[in-house]
């Protein structure tokens, strides 16, 4: 992704990612909430304004976890790193569930879709204590 810069140049659209608070595979009791944070970095040199971090796929499902469908994302310049937090609750079902969140432009047009195809993800085992 790129835009006109002043001087006729294109500029670069691009994040990177830094670390997520909730390891992937983390084993979660059914219903148990939690706050699942990543850290991005805007590495590109278009400021980041207006933008969402939205949840791909269905909202609704016992077997998936419980969440907002999307979270602002606050303002961020070229080369500063952002915490993107989500609010979520554990699958009521016992079983494993991937959730794909994904950053879209003020018009809801997908942010790099052919660099990152599946995003920022959360990927829990919900299972009972026994």
């Amino acid at each position: 992704i790129s835009a006109e810069r002043d001087d006729g140049l294109v500029a670069i659209d691009e994040s990177q990612f830094v670390r997520e608070s909730i390891p992937d595979s983390t084993t979660m009791a059914p219903g148990e909430r939690f706050v699942k944070e990543w850290e991005v970095r805007n590495a590109g040199q278009v400021a980041w304004l207006g933008r969402r971090l939205v949840r791909m796929g269905s909202l609704d499902a016992p077997t998936l976890p419980k969440s907002p469908p999307w979270i602002e994302i606050p303002e961020t310049r070229p080369g500063a790193a952002v915490r993107l937090r989500v609010e979520m609750e554990a699958p009521i079902v016992e079983g494993s569930s991937v959730v794909t969140w994904k950053m879209v432009y003020p018009n809801g047009a997908l942010c790099f879709p052919d660099r990152y195809p599946y995003g920022l993800t959360v990927f829990i085992e919900t299972r009972i204590a026994r």
